[in-house]
């Protein structure tokens, strides 16, 4: 099939009472106002995104995908490209800005996002964009930066926290890092009960440090990224607390129900 321009002779020349409804490919015929001559219709230039995969991160980290704009019908223009919507702090750059391909071809860009150590373990939506201004067209795609703890990144984003004095005690922080390095050896062990269990307790601190040595903000960060490490282990559940109430005369007390509160008196477990 011999591809050819809009601008050609061919185009628009056919008798539409012996023309088929699509062309060789299965383009729906007439594309500009009349059939063309032969086997190929031909369409205006124009650009389409391929599928943009999902920018894969740790907390705190960086992550990467590629942008790829595809020439339709002979396009060959220069597309700007713009990202929108991505969460506040994060930093996206283009590795290539405009990007344009050759005729029926494409062009990429790498498109990076750093994130900040405030925003949390969850899957955000990005919004990506391109015109061109000859001929005049404007289309948009999108993906994701899907944010997955480790323990390795957790710690970074403690550090940065006490670096900018969102934790306000090196003692904290230097708890929180030593039982993410405990969580670790049992992660590694194959022993996801007891990295549960060492998770559970960096969240009881979280809790009972909320607001005080640890801005509520970053404590929340903390909590959701210690959380979602936890989910990815499985669904285990901490062990409980076992053990008995009693009365003041040491007498056995039934059907109690035990709350554990933090320094403020919140209910951390019950």
């Amino acid at each position: 099939t011999m591809a050819i321009l809009t601008s050609s002779s061919a185009a628009n020349a056919a008798d539409s009472s012996t023309s088929l409804g699509t062309d060789q490919r299965g383009v729906t015929r007439p594309q500009n106002g009349g059939y063309d001559i032969g086997a190929y219709e031909a369409r205006s230039p124009d650009f389409s995104f391929s599928t943009v995969t999902s920018i894969a991160a740790d907390v705190g980290g960086s992550g990467s995908t590629t942008v790829t704009v595809n020439s339709i019908e002979y396009f060959n223009s220069a597309v700007t490209l713009n990202v929108q919507d991505e969460p506040a702090g994060v930093a996206v750059t283009l590795s290539a800005n405009p990007v344009t391909p050759d005729f029926n071809s494409s062009a990429s860009s790498t498109l990076n996002a750093t994130l900040p150590a405030s925003l949390p373990a969850g899957s955000y939506g990005l919004l990506i964009s391109g015109v061109s201004s000859s001929p005049s067209l404007s289309h948009s795609t999108g993906t994701k930066i899907v944010v997955t703890p480790t323990t390795g990144g957790m710690k970074n984003v403690i550090n940065s926290f006490l670096t900018t004095g969102a934790i306000d005690r090196s003692g904290i922080a230097n708890a929180l890092s030593s039982k993410l390095t405990a969580a670790q050896t049992f992660i590694t062990a194959g022993d996801n009960q007891t990295a549960t269990n060492v998770l559970q307790a960096i969240l009881n601190q979280l809790n009972a440090q909320s607001g005080k040595h640890i801005n509520a903000s970053a404590a929340s960060a903390l909590i959701t990224d210690t959380q979602a490490l936890q989910l990815s282990l499985g669904a285990l559940r901490p062990n409980p607390l076992i053990g008995y109430v009693t009365n003041s005369n040491s007498g056995a007390i039934t059907g109690a129900t035990v709350n554990v509160l933090n320094a403020s008196n919140g209910v951390v477990a019950s």
